[in-house]
């Protein structure tokens, strides 16, 4: 074979693709470096100068029948095939002196080597150093980013007539194991099987005590599994289902009802889940500045503790005392101790925060927080005119504890050396832009529920916040007798004191909201 020049020619590489001269990565999207015509050799264009080696010509392919005569099977001349000693028929009884020549190979040699079609060289079989695995490693990046992108564009529509009820049926054929889960769980917690609840307690404290083992819990799952299925075919002599496109149950068939009302059940929970937390969320959005800047203040005040916590506190033991709680919730022994626990618990705050108030010094301040009611009729608009069974016109913000009116508020009782005062000039009417009118009003439905800050079609009740701020003072003569409240007002509570302990409680009407009743900041 004549040596001969390299023809290299512009060329671009639909994959990744390395230089055949100094094996480094050919980097572009077109034209990324040239090809040699005849034989497929592959170099930068910066690499084109250094080769030195002559064009070896076409590529030619390997096959069985040209296996000596292909470059890829050169040899070295130290291992020519030996002569051969061949019999000569005419002589019978002699051996032929004659012998086979070897096999000339000097001009096998002549040729350098030649990589295949592949784009590899025959001398290039080296183990991959560190920069060609960066380099392997940045090609195929790039090619599953551009699969990850052709995955996205395949993702199908929205269709409501073929693909929507396809899916949902097979939702529902293959809800069985997330719904039996469900029920099992539902059981533990509910001691519906006492012996099983208090093995799963056993196992929970246990792990709360070792969280080392958290780590076999895949194992252990994985080993119940296969235990419970072997009893289940055993015991039951149940087959398992060959069918590869899962269970099929009809419609209105025990199982498909299940798992209906699993679906229905879990959509109810998700409305009223995210209901709840859209809810508070007022705190958070500044609807109420002063409220979200106090949310944001013991936020940040209880960083430190609760770190100070977390560091003293083992994090499992939390998790433990969360757990046990969440276990014994559902028994009666625990909902019987937190019904009487709590109204004693309660009744001695109470009487802590009146000690408090008795025994306020000079310089202490007393917020009023009274609300006013209103409800529409036809003919008179909205009056102070409300239905025996709800709130009276002033009250509370939850409408549980009933008050006078804001001109008839009385003062709170005084200590024996100092009184109280007025410290603003008048009432002051709580205007919130984002939540009320104008006027402070809220407008609410004919159950005094779903506050909005404008009047619609069916909101026919409305109510507004008015406060105003006491201050203690030194008395004039420190024999004097503190004023006592009007008979109208201990008739109603006393509303400083009603705030505190209420006569009604806010679950005999539950069509209410539930609420703290007024609050006062005893400074």
């Amino acid at each position: 074979m004549t040596e001969s020049q390299h023809d290299f020619r512009v060329f671009t590489y639909t994959s990744p693709a390395f230089c055949d001269h100094c094996s480094r990565f050919m980097w572009g999207i077109s034209n990324q470096g040239l090809k040699c015509s005849k034989c497929n050799y592959d170099v930068h264009k910066k690499c084109e100068s250094s080769v030195k080696s002559p064009c070896p010509g076409p590529v030619v392919e390997e096959s069985a029948s040209s296996a000596f005569s292909s470059p890829r099977a050169s040899i070295d001349e130290s291992d020519a095939v030996p002569a051969q000693p061949s019999l000569n028929p005419t002589n019978t009884g002699t051996m032929s002196a004659s012998t086979t020549p070897a096999i000339p190979l000097s001009s096998a040699t002549a040729n350098p080597p030649v990589r295949a079609r592949t784009g590899k060289r025959v001398d290039d079989e080296s183990p991959a150093n560190t920069t060609g695995l960066v380099q392997n490693l940045v090609a195929n990046t790039a090619s599953t980013s551009a699969a990850i992108e052709k995955e996205k564009s395949n993702i199908p529509a929205l269709n409501l007539l073929t693909t929507t009820p396809f899916n949902f049926s097979r939702l529902i054929n293959r809800l069985d194991p997330v719904v039996n889960a469900h029920d099992r769980i539902v059981e533990i917690l509910t001691w519906e099987k006492p012996a099983e609840t208090i093995l799963t307690i056993i196992g929970f404290v246990f792990i709360c005590r070792y969280p080392i083992f958290i780590a076999i819990i895949p194992q252990a799952l994985v080993l119940f599994l296969i235990g419970s299925n072997y009893y289940a075919k055993t015991k039951r002599s149940l087959k398992p289902d060959s069918s590869r496109g899962g269970p099929s149950y009809s419609v209105g068939s025990s199982q498909y009802v299940k798992n209906m009302t699993f679906i229905q059940n879990s959509m109810a929970m998700f409305v009223d889940a995210y209901d709840l937390i859209m809810s508070h969320l007022n705190y958070l959005d500044w609807t109420d500045p002063e409220l979200t800047k106090g949310v944001m203040m013991y936020t940040v005040v209880s960083i430190v503790p609760t770190l100070i916590a977390v560091w003293f506190i083992p994090l499992n033991y939390v998790l433990l005392v969360v757990g046990l709680a969440v276990f014994f919730q559902n028994t009666a022994l625990f909902r019987a101790g937190v019904g009487t626990l709590q109204p004693a618990l309660m009744r001695g705050i109470q009487s802590q925060v009146k000690a408090v108030k008795k025994t306020a010094g000079f310089g202490s301040t007393y917020t009023f927080q009274v609300y006013e009611n209103q409800r529409w009729w036809a003919g008179l608009g909205y009056i102070p005119h409300m239905m025996n069974w709800e709130r009276t016109a002033w009250s509370d913000e939850s409408g549980t504890v009933a008050y006078v009116s804001k001109e008839e508020v009385e003062f709170p009782e005084a200590g024996n050396d100092w009184e109280w005062v007025w410290s603003s000039p008048d009432w002051q009417l709580s205007v919130v832009r984002e939540r009320t009118d104008e006027d402070g009003w809220i407008y609410s439905d004919h159950y005094w529920q779903n506050p909005k800050r404008k009047a619609q079609l069916g909101y026919i009740t409305r109510r507004r916040l008015w406060t105003r701020t006491l201050k203690t003072v030194k008395k004039a003569s420190s024999v004097a007798t503190p004023s006592q409240p009007t008979s109208e007002a201990a008739k109603v509570g006393k509303n400083a004191e009603a705030a505190q302990v209420s006569s009604k409680s806010s679950a005999s009407d539950p069509t209410m909201e539930s609420s703290d009743p007024i609050s006062s900041v005893v400074e």
